[in-house]
């Protein structure tokens, strides 16, 4: 997707990715995809560029590619050397990786039964493959400080009351609820446990599995990208966060996601059950909206969401969790 980037910017861009020598290209023809990832074209090849603001990240995602890619999972992002030969260039501030642009096919949408199981199991595969590497150790994740943060910062929005508004009294305690006792449930749970267990055993888990961070360059070819979250955690979290990207997919069924490939063994765990019950998604996007360089709308905001058949969902998982 093209950013709306000014022809000053594309101009500026371009002088700054042929001025610096370190890049080596010859002449670039330069175009923005979003925030500092671009693509770039010379002498008839391309690469897509994108610019970290710290060093250590730019080395540690050069990093999980590489190791992926010795342990057999060829199924993410290939980073490759500048035309000057270097794997990672400083410039304007930023440290910059060049990866190969991998030619979709299509999009991924979690509409499509076939593309839930393309993605499960690609991800299942990136979880046994990952369990292989020992030789990196990445940032451990703790999930409920980070729902915490997160709950907190929506309940002392200062737009909380647009959010009412927009919503309606109702589904905005409902949600807040069902928020307050996720929080509450997770806290008897022993995800303390779980997740030192999971730096134990190396299990590495992906954090952002929306459906652009899956590509389709071929049928039945399917591609992980952006780990740019890609922490040592418990993989039953990717699972979660995955579930809610399927569900509205799946009209919010409960029993439809119970039959969804790799979810079942998660279906009867009362931490997983509470994690369902947390509307991070809503927080999440309600956040974004909210921006003032977004985008997104509050429009936008409601047309993604289906209140009503949440609120059904969450009074079926309370059920299960009796």
């Amino acid at each position: 997707m093209m950013s709306n980037t000014s022809e000053g910017d594309f101009k500026r861009n371009r002088l700054f990715f042929e001025a610096n020598q370190a890049f080596g290209f010859y002449h670039p023809k330069v175009a923005a995809l979003k925030g500092h990832i671009f693509l770039v074209e010379s002498l008839g090849a391309s690469w897509v560029i994108k610019g970290y603001d710290d060093e250590e990240r730019a080395l540690r995602q050069l990093n999980i590619a590489k190791a992926l890619k010795q342990e057999g999972f060829s199924k993410g992002l290939t980073y490759q050397r500048f035309p000057s030969g270097k794997y990672i260039v400083y410039g304007q501030g930023l440290y910059w990786l060049c990866m190969e642009q991998l030619q979709k096919r299509r999009e991924v949408h979690f509409r499509s039964s076939k593309d839930r199981q393309g993605v499960s199991e690609l991800l299942h595969r990136f979880h046994k493959e990952a369990r292989q590497i020992q030789s990196l150790d990445l940032p451990a994740y703790a999930l409920l400080s980070h729902w915490e943060r997160r709950f907190d910062r929506f309940t002392k929005s200062h737009s909380l009351s647009q959010f009412n508004e927009a919503l309606g009294g109702h589904t905005t305690k409902a949600l807040l609820k069902a928020g307050d006792e996720a929080l509450d449930r997770l806290q008897k749970e022993p995800l303390r446990e779980m997740e030192k267990k999971a730096v134990r055993q190396k299990q590495w888990i992906h954090r952002d599995t929306a459906s652009h961070n899956f590509i389709i360059i071929s049928e039945n070819q399917y591609y992980l990208i952006d780990f740019d979250l890609a922490s040592t955690g418990p993989v039953g979290y990717d699972w979660l966060q995955l579930a809610t990207r399927f569900l509205p997919w799946l009209d919010w069924s409960f029993a439809a996601l119970a039959e969804e490939p790799y979810f079942a063994p998660y279906m009867d765990q009362s931490w997983f059950l509470a994690g369902l019950l947390y509307p991070s998604d809503v927080y999440r996007d309600w956040h974004v909206s909210q921006q003032k360089k977004s985008h997104r709308s509050i429009q936008w905001f409601l047309k993604m969401h289906s209140f009503e058949k949440r609120l059904r969902f969450i009074a079926d998982v309370r059920k299960t969790l009796g």
